[in-house]
């Protein structure tokens, strides 16, 4: 099992936009220097929380100051994109990278992005559908066509074709059961979410399942299953209190950012269901309860961390790596954490823990 790195930068009080850049830009170099294999990024809009608003600028810049290391998009909120300008962005990042990029997608879930961009979130399926057969066609490097609910695309080929005409890995954000298969059927990686180990095991023995049907060899199988990942969030303290008070910040932090997003239409208002009240009368209510929501997203958070000291990390890293997962997306550190340590901790991880799952 691998563990790379999952970026977004953050500001809170004391940090400005300036600072929570630089420190982006740190742990770009450090991941490559330090041997990190894969470095992803999230795309997020409108909190200041794993701030991405704008993927493929922060990603060419990944390719400009990065040697080795392989250069991640995850996810791509297929929804907000038009996917033939998304192709030509991954294609020129993979010729920028010389062919580092791994292209993750999926559908969002905030109704606040879903707004601003225009996109009705009743669609989303349809819309991750259309999207993936068209960035397959696009970056395959030949001319294509498309005739679609969506998208109508007119005979076209992207210039320049991804890097050597070699084929772009695409993985795909999981959470249910419902995803992983599906993830299974349209032959992508998954990147599977903050779900607890024994979680992860039947959504691994679910994927393995469906290849099967579909005519995968035993040894397919397991080439494939190494390019499957996990999202975790990893805090290492000097004590364990040490490390789940950070970890238990980090993860309201979380939580109130996805309270946010998932409250907040496009139009500035919480979107409103009709329901009725007590004496019989329609009324209109909010359709996400914020006490609930913060409660729901903290408890996913905490679910989706590995928190304690070095020597407890690896162990519930060994455990991770039991269910079958190939490779971690790790985000480090928590809501707070001044960056000097931040950045003292991730060398302590890089050479005490990264050579034993590197692989």
């Amino acid at each position: 099992m691998q563990l790379g790195m999952q970026t977004g930068a953050s500001v809170w009080p004391g940090i400005t936009y300036e600072e929570a850049v630089d420190q982006l830009t740190w742990q770009a170099r450090f991941a490559d220097e330090a041997g990190f294999k894969r470095l992803w990024l999230v795309e997020h809009h409108f909190v200041e929380f794993a701030m991405s608003g704008a993927p493929s600028t922060i990603l060419a810049h990944y390719a400009s100051i990065t040697k080795t290391i392989k250069l991640g998009y995850a996810v791509a909120v297929l929804p907000l994109h038009h996917p033939v300008r998304l192709a030509e962005e991954m294609a020129w990042l993979d010729q920028l990278s010389k062919g580092r990029m791994m292209l993750g997608i999926g559908p969002g879930f905030s109704p606040l992005e879903y707004g601003v961009f225009g996109v009705e979130v009743e669609r989303k399926r349809e819309y991750v559908e259309e999207s993936f057969r068209i960035l397959k066609l696009a970056l395959s490097g030949q001319p294509f066509t498309y005739d679609g609910p969506i998208w109508k695309i007119p005979p076209i080929q992207i210039h320049p074709a991804p890097y050597q005409g070699r084929t772009m890995p695409f993985y795909m954000a999981t959470s249910s059961h419902d995803s992983v298969a599906r993830a299974a059927r349209w032959d992508v990686s998954p990147l599977l979410g903050f779900r607890p180990v024994e979680v992860l095991k039947d959504q691994i023995k679910l994927w393995r399942s469906v290849r099967a049907e579909l005519g995968d060899t035993p040894e397919e199988i397991d080439r494939k299953q190494k390019e499957i990942g996990v999202l975790r969030r990893i805090v290492v303290g000097a004590s364990e209190a040490e490390a789940r008070a950070v970890a238990d910040a980090g993860s309201l932090q979380f939580a109130e950012a996805i309270r946010r997003l998932n409250t907040a239409a496009g139009e500035s208002r919480p979107r409103a269901i009709e329901a009725l009240g007590p004496d019989g009368r329609r009324v209109l209510l909010q359709d996400v309860n914020e006490e609930d929501q913060r409660a729901r997203s903290s408890q996913n958070a905490a679910a989706g961390t590995i928190a304690g000291t070095k020597s407890h990390v690896i162990e519930q890293l060994y455990e991770l790596q039991e269910t079958g997962v190939g490779h971690v997306l790790a985000g480090f550190g928590g809501r707070g954490v001044p960056h000097r340590e931040a950045r003292a901790n991730l060398e302590m991880i890089a050479s005490d823990i990264l050579p034993l799952f590197n692989d």
